[in-house]
C-alpha cells in the first residue's frame, strides 16, 4: 500500500523548500496550536489554503493530489497563470473553470505533472509519498531551484513498493533532507 501524505507535512515541506516568509504569530486552528507543525501550517493558510471548518485544520487527514497542486502552484508564485488557465481543462476529471483548473493545467504546461494518465490526474486521490517526492523534485527541476545533497542516500524498508517513475525523485528527496 502506498504511503498518503498528511496535510501538516505537506505544508511544511512548502513552507520549508520554497517560501520567504517569516514566522506566523496568530494560531489559527484549535487542533494545531500545539502541533508541531503549526507555524507551517499558518504560513501556509495565510497565503492560499483556507480549512473548509473555520476552527480547525485536521493535520493529520491526508492531503489530496489537487489540494497539493494548487497549494504548489501558489507556493511558485502562478496567481495569475492560475487565473488566466482556469478554462477548459487538459484531464477530463478536473472540473472546467475553477481554480484547481487552473492549477492543474499550470502544473502539466510547467511539466511538474502529466498525470495519472493522458487523461486523468485523479484530484481527489490521497497524495502518497512517491507523488508528492515527484510533485517537488520537477518542480525544483522545472524552476532551477536547486537542491543541496546533505545526506547520503538510503534504502527504505519499503523500497521495494516505490513506483520506478518515482525512485529518483524519492532519492534526490532524501538525500537532500527533505524527506
Amino acid at each position: 500500500m502506498k504511503r498518503a501524505v498528511p496535510f501538516a507535512l505537506a505544508c511544511v515541506m512548502l513552507v520549508v523548500l520554497f517560501s520567504q516568509m517569516s514566522k506566523a504569530d496568530a494560531y489559527y486552528y484549535s487542533d494545531t496550536k500545539s502541533h508541531w507543525a503549526a507555524e507551517y501550517i499558518n504560513n501556509v493558510t495565510n497565503v492560499i489554503y483556507k480549512s473548509k471548518n473555520a476552527t480547525q485544520f485536521y493535520p493529520y487527514s491526508s492531503v489530496s493530489r489537487g489540494d497539493f497542486v494548487v497549494m504548489l502552484a501558489f507556493f511558485r508564485g502562478a496567481d495569475s497563470e492560475i487565473y488566466a488557465r482556469m478554462g477548459t481543462s487538459v484531464f477530463q476529471d478536473v472540473p472546467a473553470n475553477t481554480i484547481l483548473c487552473g492549477a492543474v493545467n499550470w502544473a502539466k504546461a510547467k511539466g511538474v505533472t502529466s498525470g495519472v494518465s493522458a487523461t486523468q490526474f485523479a484530484p481527489d486521490a490521497k497524495l502518497t509519498r512517491e507523488q508528492i517526492c515527484t510533485f517537488i523534485y520537477e518542480a525544483c527541476r522545472k524552476f532551477s531551484f536547486p537542491l543541496a545533497y546533505r545526506h547520503a542516500a538510503i534504502t527504505f524498508t519499503d523500497d521495494a513498493n516505490i513506483s520506478s517513475w518515482a525512485k529518483q525523485a524519492v532519492k534526490v528527496l532524501t538525500q537532500a533532507g527533505i524527506i
